[in-house]
């Protein structure tokens, strides 16, 4: 029925605001021990509390995404901490002043409209298009720098599996042809150093 669905969907909300109390206080308080701090795995929902906790320390920083996916829905299926809208949430922070992202070929309407009204603070590198430059003669180097070139001095790397090519990770829950080989993103990374 209509109202266990509307129950459900309110369990899981709930659920996943409690995983972001979760992160983000763990976060915070290494933080405040002035220790680095890294997280690996999930759900791409769950560094939502790390970046608030970033945000919420006084720290400005720009986040750079290698996915195949935008994620900045305002909910997904009613879902609003899904994996498909950390993004959009992320830069409703304070901290988070830019968002760079690399090799999406997967979106909707709603996602690229957000984007482009947004330019100023979200600058996307679809995967078509960094391919064509690519077969044109432009190098990877050249495109990198490019994507380095909108970078702030801060940032939190996003690195989703599905940014890779689905033969390099046939078990990703949301493949999407396209993506890049690992030395690529590994590239990408040193420029960024």
């Amino acid at each position: 029925t209509n109202a266990t669905l509307k129950q459900d969907i309110q369990k899981v909300n709930a659920a996943c605001e409690q995983m972001i109390q979760y992160v983000y206080d763990n976060t915070k308080k290494l933080i405040q021990e002035n220790k680095k701090v890294l997280l690996l795995g999930g759900d791409h929902s769950t560094p939502f509390g790390y970046f608030k906790a970033l945000s919420d320390s006084g720290v400005s920083f720009g986040i750079l995404q290698i996915d195949a996916h935008m994620d900045l829905r305002d909910s997904y299926e009613y879902f609003e901490y899904s994996h498909a809208s950390i993004m959009y949430n992320a830069l409703k922070l304070n901290g988070v002043n830019s968002l760079c992202q690399v090799g999406i070929r997967d979106f909707c309407e709603e996602e690229s409209d957000l984007a482009k009204h947004n330019e100023k603070n979200v600058h996307v590198f679809y995967d078509r298009a960094i391919k064509k430059q690519m077969i044109e003669g432009k190098s990877w180097v050249q495109i990198c720098d490019e994507i380095v070139a909108t970078l702030p001095q801060k940032i939190y790397i996003s690195f989703d599996i599905d940014g890779l090519d689905p033969a390099l990770c046939p078990n990703t829950g949301t493949p999407v042809p396209g993506g890049f080989d690992i030395d690529s993103v590994f590239y990408l990374f040193d420029k960024v150093k």
